[in-house]
């Protein structure tokens, strides 16, 4: 989970909004 975050971290901003959504959706 926390190798998604530091892959999104590294895209572009929009993808990284997109990725926080996510990771609260798997919470």
């Amino acid at each position: 989970m926390w190798s998604t975050m530091r892959t999104c971290t590294r895209s572009v901003p929009l993808f990284y909004v997109l990725c926080i959504l996510m990771f609260f959706i798997m919470i």
